[in-house]
């Protein structure tokens, strides 16, 4: 695959919209040294996936501990039964922008190290039923300055306000099944 043979590779986005796409591969094989900005988003199909489990979780937690020059990841699976978003302590060591798709049903796993270090924060919610997980993740973000999120209800968006003073720049998007009505976005 030509992908392989890019060992200069600084930035990298893969979209896949039409069609399903096997990215165990480049998860499990590929390695650019240099590697800073990485985008996937799509119908992305990962092998032997288990909701809670899945060895496709630990696949992509070595690739971000290989990847140790990323300083901005956009990871959008589309699939609801995919592999969770997973990094373990000592991942990322450089990143500061973070945009991921959340299911509720699984746990949100970001490490205090990275935690810590997160800047710009985009976070796509599948399914708004367990805010408090979101709230204390956001409440340790102590560098954040920017942060775009879907899905928070109208009615707790004190709750956000009160866990993150140190904001410049807040942005809603509209989720697809909506109370908010014409409500696009807010800037703060």
């Amino acid at each position: 695959m030509l992908l392989y043979r890019c060992p200069n590779l600084q930035e990298l986005a893969l979209l896949f919209f039409k069609s399903s796409f096997q990215v165990t591969p480049i998860f499990s094989r590929a390695y650019w040294p240099f590697l800073r900005r990485f985008t996937l988003v799509g119908d992305l199909q990962f092998d032997n996936v288990d909701a809670l489990d899945g060895d496709s979780a630990l696949d992509v937690s070595e690739f971000w501990t290989k990847h140790r020059r990323l300083e901005c990841l956009f990871f959008l699976p589309w699939n609801p039964e995919g592999p969770r978003f997973m990094v373990y302590p000592g991942c990322l060591p450089r990143i500061r922008s973070l945009s991921i798709y959340h299911r509720f049903h699984q746990p949100l796993s970001l490490p205090w190290d990275v935690v810590q270090r997160i800047q710009y924060f985009c976070l796509f919610i599948y399914d708004d039923s367990k805010r408090d997980m979101i709230i204390d993740a956001l409440q340790a973000m102590t560098s954040l300055r920017d942060l775009i999120i879907s899905r928070w209800p109208r009615d707790h968006l004190g709750s956000l306000a009160r866990v993150i003073p140190q904001i410049r720049r807040l942005k809603f998007i509209r989720p697809i099944v909506s109370s908010w009505g014409n409500f696009e976005d807010v800037s703060t």
